[in-house]
């Protein structure tokens, strides 16, 4: 089993990071397909698309809001189907910090410890692309409008 942890910190409040990063995954400039397929206050549906050496890669992710806290988002298909990633939101008196821990098995008898590590590097290199993105965004250094 992989578990990772990147964090980041934001200059913008709370209420601003957290409301940006309700818009996921629509500022991550690296994914090229960014889509919100059902969002109410409690839950979001999001379809993901990018390409990995030249490999299409896509997935769908379900994410629980616990508001001004937390997302909990569960990727329910594509590679790593299971796998979790916990966001947690902390404010700093207008600045906040957050951190994004991400967890996945790869089941494979032989090689799967091996194949979790190359993958954990790729999951690692995405996470530091969303918290990156999240930053652009809620500090206002991008645009949101879904490509």
């Amino acid at each position: 089993m992989q578990n990772r942890e990147h964090s980041i910190f934001v200059n913008a409040s709370l209420t601003h990071v957290f409301r940006t990063a309700e818009r996921y995954p629509l500022f991550v400039s690296h994914f090229r397909e960014r889509k919100i397929l059902n969002q109410d206050k409690r839950c979001t549906t999001v379809r993901v698309g990018y390409f990995l050496y030249g490999i299409p890669i896509r997935w769908v992710g379900y994410g629980e809001k616990d508001p001004y806290k937390a997302i909990t988002w569960e990727q329910t298909q594509g590679l790593l189907k299971g796998m979790r990633a916990y966001w947690k939101f902390d404010d700093l008196g207008g600045r906040t910090h957050v951190s994004i821990q991400t967890q996945f098995t790869i089941a494979l008898p032989v090689f799967g410890k091996f194949v979790e590590w190359v993958i954990g590097r790729i999951v690692s290199k995405n996470v530091r692309g969303i918290l990156e993105g999240l930053k652009q965004a809620a500090e206002g250094r991008v645009n949101l409008a879904a490509p």
